[in-house]
């Protein structure tokens, strides 16, 4: 014969395993739902990499206008940016060229599918990879953020992290770099016009 106490925990024991592995049950269904959902939301962006890798193409050309560094760092002046094509055309080139003729730094976008890639080969001598992750399907604006960089010389010298592009209309493209260098934010914001002579 069990005591009424013993009873009393067996009861108590049971009753909480129970609630313990219907908590878990519906956690797990929860999370099972929850990557399903990420699943498809995954799925259903997989062709913007791609569409935005298409619209990345028709930047080719050269493109005029101005800078100005806010933040940390203080600079305006002019530049100009040119686009072409390589890798059979599976690579949009981006060359950033100074008011002196200077070519400053350079950016590689491409498809890494299912993904959208820039490798920026910074006037800073590093080189950090970035992966589009907002496509702003209202708007022609794209984000990049870092994910790995080759060559930075400690861990606080100064890189960029993230850089977002916008094309306005088929004329206007602003660029934004976002760089940091001893815990300190700059922003560099581009604003460019296609010239069309």
């Amino acid at each position: 014969m069990q005591s009424g106490m013993v009873r009393l925990f067996l009861e108590t024991t049971r009753g909480a395993k129970v609630r313990l592995s219907l908590a878990l049950l519906a956690s797990n269904l929860v999370l099972v739902g929850a990557f399903s959902q990420e699943h498809k939301s995954e799925e259903g962006i997989l062709a913007q990499p791609k569409k935005t890798h298409t619209d990345l193409k028709g930047l080719k050309g050269k493109w005029e206008g101005t800078f100005k560094w806010t933040g940390d760092i203080q600079a305006t002046g002019l530049n100009t940016v040119g686009y072409y094509l390589t890798g059979n055309g599976s690579t949009i080139i981006e060359n950033m060229i100074a008011e002196d003729g200077t070519a400053s730094m350079s950016s590689a976008y491409y498809l890494d599918e299912p993904s959208l890639k820039m490798t920026h080969f910074c006037a800073a001598k590093n080189h950090p990879r970035l992966v589009a992750t907002d496509y702003g399907h209202d708007t022609n604006r794209i984000k990049f953020k870092i994910i790995d960089i080759t060559n930075l010389s400690h861990e606080k010298a100064g890189h960029v992290y993230e850089v977002h592009l916008e094309l306005l209309d088929s004329n206007h493209l602003n660029i934004t770099f976002k760089y940091i260098r001893d815990g300190k934010i700059s922003t560099e914001a581009i604003q460019l016009e296609l010239n069309n002579s």
